[in-house]
């Protein structure tokens, strides 16, 4: 089968595998307790945004009473989703765009191994071998929208060979806007794919003018979004700044033990449960299903395929080494020669792009990751589709089952409490204050941003919403981290109920959620001497403040 019927027939297969991987159920991809709500809330804003003739680049619905700049970390996500956010609202753009980004997972890398070994249902294994990695699973998890987006990097290698081998005008210029894009969708992954890119043309190509050509497309694409990330990191009223030290505080708490590639189980490189409190879920499994066949895809190909075969192996070599990070870690500690730490190259790299924030090492292992899936469709060349069926059924039971990822994957429900709605049918502009500011280290109270979604009104909190990190100083003087801490929290004076008054007109204090830091009803304790009694109604206190008296 060939032509139109079987893209066709292609386009579904990869759509039931990414479905069957995502499994969404009506809510956000993405466990409560992490990054999902600020992700999905980008996808809105970017919607909100254009939908009223603006650039997505500076906002005073975060961070008020002042507002600030901010790049949003997915805008090539963001802008994919357009079509579906505008008709369907941000929730549908967003999971449309989580479904698709795993499926164009499986058939990038289905194309790779076409593209290497020949057509064949060998070809299908290596996609599901990447669509159902550990890896992709547990930031399905996370919610991190940029980072489930590991096709480009099969993507970007498919049309680096391609042009290596057709050394067409148009090949080399699909490449230059393949990596382009690539490098505006996840940062760390251009670096990877820029890597990638310049090792393919090194093995497969040296052509000079055709490797110009793709350069200078890429740099067209990607340049102005990298330019617009350092201007929105280095501008005065930034949203989110990058904090000096930043490198050494995250250096342990994304640390990476070589024994998470080849361990299976809930082996944790650094347990973020135990150790910080946090529901993140990070892993590189490989997976013993996809090692084996790997291996036998090795010796399969060492006569006709030695250099592809070689090729491959180094690629899956030197991700493998950036991704262990800037120093070896082993059993919860860095290892030192002489006293000193041994830098990896992952550590290079950090001297010499620092200003990108280059701190998830881990990513950097997606080229491996694609490397086994493609050398373990080499040994299923010529197989019965049966017993490639079988492999692929096993390689994803092993990472569904057998590795830290979990599937089903964790949904937050997208579903907003009505009184949100109310607030957004008001014309008073003034913002809205949900409480309690954190409840320690989990990411949950981003949920306030997913709830602006609905009411479309200023929160003092910026995209990380904490109560150490927001735009009002003022009130959270009062209301920082003492809830997370089992403290009281301070009577606002005459001067702070007058601010109060003159910036926010609701108040909304999440029960639940303070029950969890520990501190139930201390904020009513607070609140409802100095505002009064608050309308109660599904687990939330609701102040609707008036407005201040003129002097």
């Amino acid at each position: 089968m060939s032509g139109p019927r079987a893209r066709l027939v292609r386009l579904a297969g990869w759509l039931a595998v990414a479905l069957a991987v995502v499994l969404p159920r009506g809510g956000l991809t993405g466990h409560p307790d992490v990054d999902v709500w600020n992700h999905a809330w980008g996808y809105w804003w970017f919607a909100d945004c254009l939908r009223h003739g603006v650039l997505p680049w500076r906002t005073g619905l975060l961070g008020a009473p002042s507002g600030g700049v901010l790049w949003y970390i997915d805008p090539v996500g963001a802008t994919a989703a357009l079509p579906v956010s505008l008709t369907f609202g941000a929730a549908a753009g967003f999971q449309a765009v989580m479904v698709a980004r795993v499926a164009l997972a499986g058939a990038a890398t289905q194309a790779l191994a076409e593209e290497l070994w020949g057509k064949g249902a060998h070809a299908w294994f290596a996609g599901i071998a990447l669509a159902t990695s550990p890896m992709l699973l547990c930031e399905l998890h996370n919610g991190i929208s940029e980072v489930v987006a590991i096709y480009w990097v099969p993507l970007v290698l498919w049309t680096a060979l391609r042009a290596a081998r057709t050394d067409t005008a148009g090949a080399w210029v699909r490449l230059g806007l393949a990596l382009g894009v690539g490098v505006l969708a996840n940062f760390y992954y251009g670096l990877l794919e820029s890597l990638l890119v310049a090792a393919t043309w090194l093995v497969f190509s040296r052509r000079f003018r055709g490797a110009l050509l793709a350069a200078g497309v890429a740099a067209a694409v990607a340049t102005p979004g990298i330019l617009a990330l350092r201007a929105s990191v280095q501008a005065p009223d930034a949203l989110i700044q990058r904090a000096a030290g930043l490198d050494r505080e995250l250096a342990s708490h994304n640390a990476v033990d070589p024994r998470v590639f080849v361990t299976p189980g809930a082996f944790w490189s650094v347990n973020l449960e135990q150790k910080y409190g946090e529901a993140f879920r990070h892993t590189g499994y490989l997976r013993w299903t996809v090692i084996l066949l790997a291996a036998a895809g090795i010796a399969a190909g060492v006569r006709r395929d030695r250099r592809t075969v070689a090729f491959l192996g180094a690629v899956a070599a030197g991700s493998l080494l950036l991704a262990l990070g800037p120093q070896l870690w082993w059993g919860g500690r860095f290892l030192v020669v002489d006293r000193r730490p041994l830098l990896l190259p992952f550590g290079v790299l950090q001297r010499l792009v620092p200003e990108l924030a280059v701190t998830h090492p881990l990513r950097l292992s997606v080229a491996a990751q694609v490397a086994f899936a493609v050398l373990g469709s080499r040994a299923l060349v010529g197989r019965k589709p049966g017993w490639i069926a079988a492999a692929a059924l096993i390689a994803a039971a092993e990472g569904a089952f057998g590795s830290l990822a979990r599937w089903p994957v964790e949904e937050s429900p997208a579903a907003v409490p009505t009184i949100y709605a109310e607030i957004g049918a008001s014309d008073d502009p003034r913002a809205v204050l949900d409480l309690p500011g954190d409840i320690g280290t989990r990411m949950t109270t981003s949920e306030y941003l997913w709830f602006q979604t609905v009411h479309h009104h200023p929160v003092p909190y910026k995209p990380d919403a904490r109560a150490n990190d927001t735009g009002d100083p003022a009130t959270f003087a009062h209301l920082p981290d003492r809830l997370a801490r089992g403290r009281a929290p301070e009577p606002f004076g005459d001067a702070g109920l007058a601010h109060l008054r003159e910036n926010y007109g609701w108040i909304v204090v999440h029960t639940d959620l303070e029950a969890r830091a520990g501190a139930g009803g201390a904020l009513r304790a607070l609140l409802e001497p100095q505002l009064g009694a608050p309308d109660e109604r599904d687990g939330l206190l609701i102040w609707r403040l008036t407005t201040p008296s003129p002097r």
